[in-house]
Formats: structure tokens, C-alpha cells, sequence
């Protein structure tokens, strides 16, 4: 387990993604026929940078609470491998020793985390309207495709091969010359969970 700090994680991973921004997303001329979905990428870029430092935070969080639950004798058990009662009373005890995480995270009324939920409304609304447009050229399509690898981030959490929207996602960033956000945050310290 490392001993990073969560305070240097985040630090960290909010200043390596700049590595993630495509080049051609350098200032562009009111010309380009994809000028506003590149000024929406740029925009795209510090809710980013927030996204992958607090999901870093967040994989180390999990992996902390795995290895307390694996020391007091309570694994990672998969849904639908055991009566679902026993998997319920399983989990209530995991959920009963987890680390107090939540309590360096301000929480709104419903008990979910502030910060987590202004990026997540903040990529929403930002993510759709970059996908309201349509992409005329690569380096739009760039745009795009970044926007979608963190808007639906869930389909890295998973390995499986199976996932057709993932495949695809992936299809189209390969062909616009970029990695996927989820990809990048795993190489930073902000894993793809498993």
C-alpha cells in the first residue's frame, strides 16, 4: 500500500493531466470550423484536472478500505455468488469498518460529497454541450471523445472486454490520436478499479 498522502495525490494528479491536452488544441482562429467545440474543450480541461485528482484520491481511499476489510477477515465478495441476505450482512459489516474518508469531504444534506457533485454538474452540463455540436473536423472529434471518456468514466471501472460503449469510445480516440481520461488517471496514481 502506499504512503502518499491524499493531499499529494491530489496535487499531483491535478498538475500531470496537462499531459492529456491534445496538442491541437492550441488557440485556433474564429475560422476553424470547430472553433467553439475547441473553446469548449479548453474549458473542458480544469474540471478535468479536478475529476482526475479527486478520483485518485478516491482509488486510494478503496484500495485502504479493501485491505482493512481483507485484515478483519470480510473480502470483496461479487453480488449473485451467495444468498442475497448473506451478501447484504457481508457488506453492512465491510461498510461498518471503512476509514473515515468521508469525513475530509464536506457532504450536502443527502450525505454525498460537495465537491464530487459540482464536478459531476459541472461535466454534465459542460459534456453535453460539447456534444450538442457536431464535430467537422479531428481535432472537434478530439473534444468530443475526451468529453466522453470522463463524462461515462464507469466503463473503465469494470474489466471486461464486453463493453460495446467503451470499445467504441475507445475506437474513436484512437483514431483522433488521444488516450482515454480513465487511462490516464490509472498511469497517474488514479487506477482503474476493479
Amino acid at each position: 500500500m502506499s504512503k502518499l498522502s491524499r493531499r499529494s495525490l491530489v496535487t499531483s494528479a491535478a498538475t500531470l493531466p496537462a499531459l492529456a491536452v491534445p496538442a491541437f488544441a492550441s488557440a485556433v482562429g474564429p475560422d476553424h470550423p470547430d472553433a467553439e467545440l475547441l473553446r469548449l474543450g479548453a474549458r473542458l480541461d480544469p474540471i478535468i484536472r479536478r475529476w482526475a485528482a479527486k478520483r485518485a484520491v478516491e482509488v486510494q481511499w478503496h484500495a485502504e478500505w479493501e485491505a482493512i476489510c481483507e485484515r478483519a477477515g470480510l473480502p470483496r465478495i461479487e453480488g449473485g455468488t451467495i444468498a442475497d441476505d448473506d451478501w447484504h450482512a457481508h457488506q453492512e459489516k465491510r461498510w461498518a469498518i471503512r476509514p473515515a474518508h468521508e469525513e475530509e469531504d464536506e457532504v450536502d444534506e443527502r450525505g454525498w460529497s460537495v465537491d464530487w457533485m459540482d464536478i459531476l454538474e459541472t461535466l454534465d452540463t459542460l459534456t453535453k454541450e460539447i456534444i450538442s455540436r457536431k464535430a467537422e473536423t479531428v481535432a472537434g472529434l478530439a473534444v468530443q471523445a475526451r468529453a466522453m471518456t470522463v463524462y461515462y468514466a464507469e466503463l473503465w471501472d469494470v474489466d471486461d472486454d464486453n463493453h460495446d460503449h467503451r470499445n467504441f469510445i475507445e475506437a474513436v480516440c484512437a483514431f483522433v490520436g488521444i488516450t482515454p481520461e480513465p487511462l490516464l488517471a490509472a498511469r497517474l496514481g488514479g487506477g482503474v478499479q476493479s
